[in-house]
């Protein structure tokens, strides 16, 4: 990934950590969610030279789900607008994990572009996850504790972060059978992720013009 490029990536997945957390409701937030996590995915794309015809495919994908959302949620069904959401949030961010590690791995030097890689790569893990526990809460009744009803895309990425950092559960933990597969899965990944990868990139890294 280029250095702007991978600069805009993290900022942008910052920005949308803050609109599910502090966003206005889930039918307003859920479709600039996912404009966001499209223009990043075209941005990735379009910082790796081999796939830079997929950034345009990668755009118009994340405003025909936005506009997807945008219709569900019209609709007036709740459930069906979170689910549409989540699994277009799960299928976005996949992609962008994949062709940003893939730029990572064809670093030939692990400097700030990198470094800024493997965050992002950690970022967007947890809200791949999110996604997936947003989803599962919409088809599981008590998928987790300490939640009354279904959960909302901000309690499961609250769910999804304390998990992968392994924090330790409070006030919400698995409520069923799939929640803790989930988590499990999840937490490994990230323990995974943190010892191997992250732990390698960090102890490699060179500043720009270090000699």
């Amino acid at each position: 990934m280029r250095s702007l490029g991978s600069r805009y990536v993290l900022l942008g997945i910052i920005a949308t950590y803050v609109l599910i957390i502090l966003g206005p409701g889930e039918k307003a937030s859920a479709p600039a969610r996912l404009a966001i996590l499209g223009v990043l995915l075209a941005i990735s794309l379009r910082a790796r030279k081999g796939n830079r015809d997929w950034a345009g495919v990668a755009l118009g994908l994340g405003i025909v789900l936005c506009g997807a959302t945008v219709l569900v949620g019209l609709s007036g069904s709740g459930r069906a607008a979170a689910v549409l959401s989540g699994a277009a949030t799960m299928v976005l961010v996949a992609v962008m994990i994949v062709t940003i590690g893939q730029a990572v791995l064809a670093s030939k030097a692990i400097d700030g572009v990198a470094l800024r890689g493997v965050l992002s790569v950690y970022l967007l893990l947890a809200l791949l996850f999110s996604a997936a526990h947003q989803v599962g809460g919409q088809f599981v009744e008590g998928y987790l504790n300490g939640v009354h009803g279904r959960p909302d895309s901000s309690t499961a990425l609250y769910f999804s972060v304390i998990t992968l950092t392994t924090i330790g559960y409070g006030d919400i933990s698995p409520g069923c059978d799939i929640a803790r597969a989930v988590a499990v899965t999840e937490a490994l990944v990230g323990q995974l992720y943190l010892v191997s990868v992250v732990a390698r990139v960090v102890s490699g890294y060179r500043p720009t013009g270090h000699h």
